[in-house]
């Protein structure tokens, strides 16, 4: 064996060892989280680990949903929300946070409860009333 041989070997050592610390962490992207129902006290719907909707449903038991309002800077003037949850037999129950009429916006994390048998499929369907009159869809899923 030479002299030359080790220094080169631990040069190339080296060089790779500084190749795989500077590349390290750049290939994790963040992932969707697959959309499935949840058990009792999850909230719903989570599209992606960066960012929460401004609407989200928790269902407790068989008997009661709560709507939480997230809020988020495109949603700091609604005026009111109107949420409508439609269980599997089809009856549908509707109930606000706020109202069209206010001048003060819904504040952020205001929740609605809804009591009744949600046992099955059920739909839930929120809208946002900003104070020009316009609206927006905030939440449209099934749980």
């Amino acid at each position: 064996m030479t002299s030359w041989f080790l220094p080169q070997r631990t040069q190339i050592l080296m060089a790779m060892l500084a190749v795989l610390l500077l590349t390290a962490g750049c290939t994790v992207q963040p992932s969707a989280i697959p959309a499935q129902t949840p058990p009792s006290g999850t909230l719903l719907p989570v599209t992606t680990a960066e960012k929460l909707p401004p609407v989200t449903v928790e269902r407790v038991g068989s008997g009661k949903l709560i709507v939480h309002f997230q809020g988020g800077q495109e949603f700091e003037n609604l005026m009111e929300i109107e949420i409508t949850v439609t269980d599997s037999r089809g009856t549908s129950k509707t109930q606000s946070l706020g109202t069209r009429q206010a001048t003060t916006p819904v504040q952020r994390y205001a929740t609605s409860t809804f009591v009744g048998s949600f046992a099955g499929n059920t739909h839930v369907f929120a809208v946002g009333y900003y104070p020009n009159g316009s609206q927006t869809t905030l939440l449209d899923a099934g749980i």
